[in-house]
């Protein structure tokens, strides 16, 4: 006869194996993605572009499940950027993505027109941002309605090359020379880094889908179950 506390026992850990299953099941997210491009790039052919059309297939390819939307803006087009995001009605995970003037854009979003609405942004990503001429808040640090960002530059050498910033208070800031171990990445060409796209992606991804740490505790119970099952009952003398 199986004692109480044992029964009690088998009875949690059937109860832990019914409810935390679905933690670590891909979770379901409407993603919404701003991106801006820097000074004088039209969004046809343009790095964020590209990254916007990458970003829709990755999504597709590996969280099926997942509904992407997303839009390229010039720079200047913030008023328009939050049209598109006001277009939705439900957005469980929004990105702000830009290069150069439009990483200062991304910010300036965020700060002033999403801010004020009580909308947080979940990841902004800066490439190589440079201050644009549109006001603050400037693009070295992040507002407090962003959780977390990525500041991606590079180390200008040339004369009339810019220079991003290289540190953005409250963001990870990343060298990509050194990330990527390619000195000859610039101002103008890492916009269009397949590489930079595709590490974007991974951090988009573990937004989205966070890792499941309970599948430690269901491993646990079920070897906890396996262990109550075989255990063999004494016997009364």
């Amino acid at each position: 006869m199986m004692s109480m506390p044992k029964k009690f026992l088998k009875f949690l850990c059937l109860c832990g194996l019914a409810i935390f299953p679905a933690s670590a099941n891909p979770a379901r997210a409407d993603i919404v993605t701003v991106l801006f491009t820097g000074f004088l790039s039209p969004v046809a052919g343009s790095g964020m572009e590209a990254l916007n059309l990458s970003l829709k297939d990755r999504f597709a390819s590996n969280l099926p499940a997942v509904t992407y939307s997303g839009q390229a803006f010039e720079y200047t087009q913030r008023e328009e950027a939050m049209e598109f995001i006001n277009s939705f009605d439900n957005i469980e995970k929004l990105f702000l993505i830009g290069h150069s003037f439009g990483a200062s854009s991304a910010i300036q979003l965020a700060g002033i027109f999403l801010a004020p609405e009580n909308i947080s942004v979940d990841l902004t990503f800066q490439i190589e941002s440079v201050d644009n001429p549109l006001g603050s808040p400037p693009g070295n640090v992040l507002p407090a309605n962003v959780h977390a960002g990525y500041n991606y530059y590079q180390i200008s050498t040339g004369l009339f090359e810019p220079q991003g910033e290289t540190f953005v208070q409250g963001a990870t800031n990343i060298n990509t020379e050194v990330f990527f171990n390619d000195p000859t990445i610039t101002h103008t060409s890492i916009d269009d880094d397949v590489r930079l796209h595709a590490q974007i992606f991974s951090n988009m991804q573990l937004v989205v889908v966070p890792e499941p740490a309970s599948l430690m505790w269901i491993t646990t119970v079920f070897f906890a179950m396996l262990l109550i099952g075989r255990r063999p009952e004494r016997r009364s003398t």
